[in-house]
């Protein structure tokens, strides 16, 4: 993560880190242009590593917390091919995984389950219990509405266990009842053969973007969230999938847009052969190249990146 003091910064911490090597010659760079100043800390005098080979990441964690008070850029570096982790503050879990390549895409008879009538949609509340709550009544009314008109589909909602509850709970009334699958094999199982989904806004929908799956967006939270975010975002999109590929192909319905009567219509749009439907997939097609790192590694290129922009940064002071 890098702050907006980062081309002012006067150290440098980096985590997952091997000890000093050719392989971290390209940070050595960014230490020099980011010109420390004297007034550091001696322990910030040059890069400051949190090496991953004695602690657990709760460790980790607390003494990059520690580290964090006094610098202003921090990069984790190659952290490996875990099964991702789990932070619990409060009452609320958040899962973090990393994607191995290629489990999302459909084989040859997962494709033809894709293809195949009736079509396959995912519903995707979220992956909080505030999120649960505030979605699940809006999104089951739209499902409704599609129902009534008669289009015909398969309906899955993955969860986790821990939401199991009440997410049954909440979709016991829904007009159209939804299989409900928990864990990550199942819901990357259904990804794989879905035709197209509704889903919370998150980091599901490059998930769904790199299935090709089309897909509607919504997002709907509290009314002091919504407050604090319209006054924070200033980008074109809070769709992760329009972010990355650079166009909004995804339609979005925030807060008092995410209404039964808006989903209904575009969740119908992107279950027929429509050109939404075809816009969506053909940029989900252009993913791979867009995400690719060509010959470099991940670290060296965005190493790359950063120095461009300390270097951008210092012509325009």
């Amino acid at each position: 993560t890098v702050s907006h003091r980062a081309l002012m910064s006067n150290a440098f911490v980096a985590v997952d880190t091997p000890p000093p090597t050719s392989k971290l010659a390209r940070w050595s760079l960014i230490l020099e242009t980011l010109n420390p100043d004297p007034r550091t800390p001696m322990i910030f005098q040059g890069n400051s590593y949190v090496v991953g080979l004695q602690w657990g990441d709760e460790g980790k964690g607390k003494i990059v917390d520690f580290l964090a008070e006094s610098v202003d850029v921090i990069v984790r570096y190659n952290g490996g091919a875990n099964a991702g982790h789990s932070v619990k503050i409060g009452n609320e879990k958040y899962a973090t995984h990393l994607l191995p390549v290629g489990v999302l895409r459909p084989g040859i008879e997962e494709q033809r389950r894709r293809d195949q009538a009736p079509p396959v949609l995912l519903v995707l509340p979220g992956s909080r219990r505030s999120e649960v709550r505030h979605h699940l009544p809006v999104f089951g009314e739209a499902l409704g509405r599609l129902r009534e008109q008669g289009m015909p589909f398969e309906l899955i909602l993955p969860t986790m266990p821990h939401l199991r509850e009440a997410i049954v709970e909440g979709t016991k009334n829904w007009p159209v009842q939804p299989k409900v699958i928990v864990g990550e094999d199942e819901k990357r199982a259904a990804f794989r053969i879905a035709h197209a989904a509704l889903v919370k806004s998150g980091t599901a929908t490059l998930e769904l973007a790199l299935a090709g799956v089309p897909m509607v967006a919504a997002y709907k939270g509290g009314n002091v969230e919504a407050w604090v975010l319209r006054r924070a975002i200033r980008v074109s999109s809070v769709i992760l999938a329009n972010l990355v590929i650079g166009e909004n192909v995804v339609p979005e319905f925030l807060q008092e847009e995410c209404t039964p009567d808006k989903l209904a219509p575009a969740l119908h749009d992107i279950l027929v052969d429509s050109s939404s439907r075809q816009r969506q997939i053909e940029a989900f097609g252009r993913l791979d190249t867009i995400m690719s790192t060509g010959n470099q590694p991940p670290s060296v290129r965005a190493a790359d990146i950063v120095l461009a922009t300390l270097r951008r940064s210092r012509r325009m002071n």
